[in-house]
């Protein structure tokens, strides 16, 4: 069977969704890439046709380690030009040194291929944002299931979106806390960033607020994790700024029990130490309703005091289980008779437009909502 044959039966196979027949068509060409019996031009370019056509993972990454293989074996030939060539400009030296950089990168992202699929067996997508997509996966080692974050492969090419990414995974590594995700490890996978955490089967927080067991109390419960949360990346010098429901993931949701646990995960556009050189000013990376004034107006310039406003936002949607697009937020009290007067000033507080008056840090926010919690009791 030649080379075209192959091609076209790979096609049908990644079509069809067969990954046994697949498999074999792989292990053909990998094959003839290492006796030499392949055009390397020609069957990269067959192969990224098959790959911008399929958003199946195990074909992506399949096809992801032929062509590394095959650009490894294009560029073989510049090792040994380099040694036999006569004395060349500066810049030619240059190219020549950046295709060597580029074959030695070529095979250690093979080798995290290799290294990716025996561990993990991704199963199916749960989600995605502008910026990556997120599978379950089984860990091989113990068959637990573990959710995985990608980059998106449009980004690949962003030194921007994947300098944010690499951030993101650095920063999320450094916590081990009950209401931080919790992070296994990260790396590169199919020419892209990876990300491998906890799996939450329940979803977020907004997937179970408007339910009527959803009471005042569970409420209270979140808020006072997600500000313990927040408190502690804060006093690590991080910065969330994407505080909102969807991103308060349900570690326990037990209404007949009373009881509730939530995780903050998504660190995708965190400020960490200071440094935000990646955001332009005038952009606005946060869900927009969640956000605070300033950091819709000037993002660069936002400290802790954006995640204050934005956790205010999130009790004020617990409670009230209504939006307020024009961000005038009403006495909850008017809207839960349960509700005492010290939350809504706490919360009022919060919401100011002007960072200098709302409160002096989290642990103040979640002192302040832990002695009302007390106040409530357990009956609402």
């Amino acid at each position: 069977m030649n080379i075209t044959e192959k091609i076209s039966l790979l096609q049908l196979a990644v079509a069809a969704n067969d990954r046994a027949k697949a498999t074999e068509i792989f292990s053909s060409l990998h094959d003839d890439a290492r006796s030499n019996r392949i055009d390397a031009n020609h069957l990269l370019g067959e192969l990224s046709s098959i790959y911008n056509n399929t958003s199946n993972p195990f074909f992506s990454s399949e096809i992801k380690r032929l062509q590394n293989r095959l650009r490894g074996k294009r560029l073989l030939g510049a090792d040994l030009l380099r040694m036999t060539m006569p004395p060349v400009g500066d810049a030619q030296l240059q190219a020549l040194w950046n295709d060597l950089k580029s074959l030695e990168r070529s095979y250690d992202s093979d080798q995290g291929e290799l290294q990716f699929s025996s561990k993990y067996e991704v199963c199916e997508q749960i989600g995605q944002g502008g910026m990556s997509v997120v599978f379950r996966a089984v860990r091989k080692k113990d068959s637990r299931d573990v959710a995985i974050k990608f980059l998106r492969k449009e980004f690949f090419s962003s030194e921007t979106v994947c300098e944010r990414f690499r951030r993101e995974c650095e920063t999320t590594k450094k916590f081990s806390h009950p209401h931080i995700i919790k992070v296994y490890e990260s790396g590169l996978h199919m020419g892209g960033g990876y990300l491998v955490m906890d799996f939450h089967e329940l979803g977020g927080v907004n997937t179970v607020f408007k339910e009527s067991d959803f009471s005042l109390k569970f409420a209270m419960q979140t808020a006072m994790q997600a500000a313990e949360a927040l408190e502690v990346i804060h006093q690590q010098g991080v910065i969330h700024r994407d505080v909102k429901l969807s991103n308060l993931l349900l570690n326990k949701y037990e209404p007949e029990q009373n009881l509730i646990s939530i995780k903050l995960c998504d660190f995708g556009i965190c400020k960490s130490d200071g440094r935000d050189e990646l955001t332009r000013v005038g952009s606005v990376l946060a869900t927009e309703f969640y956000s605070s004034p300033e950091q819709r107006n000037n993002p660069s310039l936002v400290d802790f005091r954006t995640d204050i406003y934005s956790l205010a936002v999130v009790i004020y949607r617990l409670i009230s289980k209504k939006y307020f697009p024009q961000g005038v937020y009403p006495a909850l009290a008017d809207l839960n008779q349960h509700v005492p007067p010290a939350l809504d000033v706490l919360l009022q507080k919060c919401l100011d437009v002007e960072p200098v008056n709302r409160p002096r840090s989290m642990a103040e926010v979640r002192g302040g909502l832990v002695k009302i919690d007390k106040e409530l009791g357990h009956e609402v």
